[in-house]
């Protein structure tokens, strides 16, 4: 080999091992154990992504809130018992006479008592009185029904709430709203709310005749729930209860209807005193009793009244309005309705004084119930 070559042979060696070493290089670049190193990593990445997922799923271990499910609204229950502890209730109105017109309804509160006995008698603790004037009150189930002239109000005795009155509407056949007062309640055989009460006229005052009219009737209805209304609604029952003619300056007002052995006495206000008719049906004709001198129970001694036939003793309770502006309320006890009512048979059972709300007071038109579902 000459010297002139061998420069030139030294130079193509080394463009062959460049050569050779690049291909060399990129096989070694796409070769399975790089290939691995790269999947390797991506598995990582969904690795650690799965990871994530299982920690927030809900059928994972780890610590995490349940799936949300219906709310359950629990029951209601009272927060504390009910205050509503004795045998029978009362409703009755009063008025501070040192404060206000009690000549005027609307100033008139109702208030509500209990007792053991039907002689002694106490408010009913932490019950705000409502406005409304000669009230009724009756049980059935957990709520108390509290009627006053075109409303009703109910407290509910196993949550310790009253409803603010709402307004009541008597229904006659022709679906014309029936004016009405002085209502009182009992339930039917289906367990229905019935009130009694008297036909309202406008303009004058109702137990009297009308202006210009020197007689005339009083009358007495009855008007039966609407089912689902919860003493809202109430349709006319046909036929008159009572009739009842007066003349002059007589009254006639105020009925308290009474369930007893013969099936029910009505009283109805007759100024001072008090007349009972009674009926064997409920939605019947009520008649006087015939011993009685003009069907009079009480003469002169106090009208607006209320009865209760407690079986227990087979004795009936009647309670009577005694007085004008200190006005208070009696009970006499006896064992029928058929001979007349004598004073030394009353005895007073609540006033302002010892009702707690003060001598001032005068408290009137009592409705009474048995505290029974």
């Amino acid at each position: 080999m000459n010297q002139k070559g061998f420069p030139t042979i030294i130079i193509a060696i080394i463009i062959i091992i460049a050569v050779v070493g690049f291909f060399i290089y990129q096989r070694r670049a796409s070769s399975p154990a790089n290939s691995t190193t790269i999947n390797q990593g991506e598995q990582n990445a969904v690795s650690q992504q799965s990871q994530l997922k299982t920690e927030v799923s809900p059928s994972s271990t780890a610590s995490v809130p349940p799936k949300p499910t219906a709310t359950q609204i629990p029951t209601p229950t009272p927060s504390s018992p009910s205050p509503f502890t004795d045998k029978f209730l009362m409703a009755f109105l009063a008025c501070n006479n040192s404060a206000a017109n009690c000549g005027d309804p609307r100033n008139h509160q109702t208030f509500l008592a209990q007792s053991n006995d039907g002689a002694t008698w106490t408010l009913v603790s932490g019950v705000q009185p409502l406005s409304g004037s000669v009230p009724d009150v009756i049980r059935r189930g957990n709520t108390l029904y509290i009627f006053s002239p075109g409303t009703v109000a109910c407290y509910h005795l196993n949550t310790g709430k009253i409803d603010l009155p709402q307004p009541v509407a008597i229904t006659a056949g022709n679906d014309s709203n029936e004016l009405f007062v002085d209502p009182s309640v009992t339930f039917d055989a289906n367990g229905n709310l019935v009130l009694f009460y008297l036909l309202g006229q406008i303009g004058s005052d109702p137990a009297h005749c009308p202006p210009g009219e020197s007689s005339c009737t009083k009358v007495i209805r009855s008007a039966t729930e609407v089912s689902g209304s919860d003493g809202t609604r109430f349709i006319v029952d046909p036929g008159d209860r009572a009739d009842i003619s007066i003349n002059g300056q007589e009254t006639a007002s105020d009925p308290a209807i009474i369930k007893d052995p013969n099936g029910y006495s009505l009283l109805i206000s007759r100024g001072p005193s008090v007349e009972v008719m009674t009926s064997s049906n409920l939605r019947g004709t009520f008649k006087d009793i015939p011993t009685l001198s003009g069907g009079m129970l009480v003469s002169n001694l106090g009208g607006v009244p209320d009865g209760y036939y407690d079986s227990a003793s087979g004795q009936y309770w009647i309670y009577i309005t005694s007085g004008m502006n200190n006005s208070v309320i009696r009970r006499a006890v006896s064992n029928n309705i058929t001979s007349p009512l004598a004073e030394n048979q009353f005895s007073t059972v609540l006033s302002g004084s010892n009702i707690g709300l003060g001598s001032s007071f005068m408290v009137a038109s009592p409705g009474i119930t048995s505290n029974q579902p």
